[in-house]
């Protein structure tokens, strides 16, 4: 090791400190010590100093070796110094009290040189291996770090690329992709990493209609579920396609590849029905719909959320279509003669209305809308969220 070793004695004694400092300096020349003769004064140097290796004495001024190391387990910094106690006791309960707070290592008193020598090999081999632990930990992280800024430019690449085929609708894509990311982590059961990877494939779902002709961006992919064109059937193989080929887009262009499939089984590629159907595809899909309805024709949003809901179970997986609607509604996108809020389980309150029906997980509808909450209600929806979660939120009349 090059780097120099900061190393404490906590010791009273200064014949013993002089007696270690030699040994010390001679087996270790790296070392570079520091000496406290008082707990609370040691206490300060490992503060101000960070030393690699404590040795103290069991019994001090101040704070005795055990309280020491027991305070420097306590701060995370400090959890990885090595500790030596040096005492003359050899009692098994002492030892083990030592251990429970922390120490790694006794020197009894008096010592053999040789023993000791060895004691400190021993603790030098370990601070080695911690700050080589260190730096690969570091150079992960920095690796990472990059990785990460590779992706994101990567992806603000992409969108630009799709940007530039169709002029003002990045916003479209954000909202997409915003309430995309929501109702994935409204499930729940969603993984971090899949999230992600939704939210990635939502900002870029239009990839698949880049070849498209200009008269033809503006069009819905499927309309009432079925391709308005024969060229549309090529679109979430141009998406897949296209994505695929960059190896941190594979899932992005997975979920792509699947979101025009309808949840009977009628869409395109595959006609794949149901849970066959990637979530995130099912998710992607109803916040895209609900995006080009509003954009491209014009209908209001209250409007759109009730075609979803006739559409569920044939085009939309129910669930996402619930989920979609409080999303909507939580931003005050709905438009209607009720003010509302949205409240989480353990907000509920007797005497609240609520004003949109309950769901659970599995898409059972246990209170409709309407329904004024009481104990006995409020312990039902309690009851069945500990077996089937309740879906998303509740929402009460203002």
């Amino acid at each position: 090791m090059e780097e120099s070793v900061p190393i404490l004695l906590i010791i009273e004694d200064k014949t013993l400190v002089l007696y270690l400092k030699a040994i010390i300096a001679k087996s270790f020349p790296q070392a570079l010590i520091f000496v406290s003769e008082d707990g609370w004064d040691g206490w300060e140097i490992v503060v101000n100093n960070k030393p690699k290796l404590i040795i103290s004495d069991l019994n001090i001024p101040g704070m005795n070796g055990i309280q020491i190391c027991k305070k420097l387990r306590e701060v995370s910094e400090f959890k990885e110094t090595y500790f030596i106690i040096l005492t003359a006791i050899v009692e098994k309960a002492q030892r083990s009290l030592a251990l429970q707070e922390g120490a790694d290592d006794f020197i009894n008193k008096p010592f053999v040189e040789e023993e000791l020598k060895t004691k400190l090999g021993v603790a030098f081999r370990i601070i080695e291996l911690q700050n080589k632990m260190t730096d690969d930990s570091q150079l992960v992280h920095d690796i990472a770090d990059q990785l990460q800024q590779d992706i994101k430019d990567f992806l603000n690449l992409s969108l630009k690329f799709c940007q530039s085929r169709f002029p003002a609708s990045l916003e479209m894509f954000r909202r997409i992709s915003e309430a995309s990311k929501w109702i994935a982590i409204s499930f729940g059961d969603i993984e971090e990493d899949e999230i992600y990877d939704i939210e990635t494939a939502a900002l870029l779902s239009y990839t698949g209609k880049i070849f498209l002709p200009d008269t033809m961006l503006k069009t819905q992919v499927l309309v009432d579920g079925v391709p308005s064109n024969n060229l549309m059937y090529q679109v979430p193989v141009f998406a897949h396609e296209i994505l695929s080929s960059a190896r941190i887009l594979k899932q992005a262009a997975k979920i792509l590849y699947h979101i025009h499939e309808n949840f009977d089984g009628s869409g395109i590629p595959e006609h794949i029905k149901s849970w066959q159907i990637p979530i995130g595809s099912r998710i992607i899909r109803v916040a895209l719909d609900y995006e080009e309805l509003r954009a491209f024709r014009k209908i209001p949003p209250q409007t759109i959320i009730e075609k979803l809901h006739t559409e569920s179970k044939r085009l939309y997986d129910q669930r996402v279509v619930i989920l979609m609607e409080q999303y909507i509604a939580s931003r005050g996108g709905i438009e209607g003669i009720l003010k509302e809020k949205a409240i989480m389980l353990n907000e509920m309150l007797e005497g609240m209305s609520l004003t949109r029906d309950v769901y659970t997980n599995s898409g059972i509808k246990i209170v409709s809308a309407g329904a004024v909450l009481n104990g006995s209600l409020i312990d039902k929806i309690v009851a069945h969220n500990s077996s089937d979660p309740i879906l998303g939120l509740l929402f009460v009349r203002e």
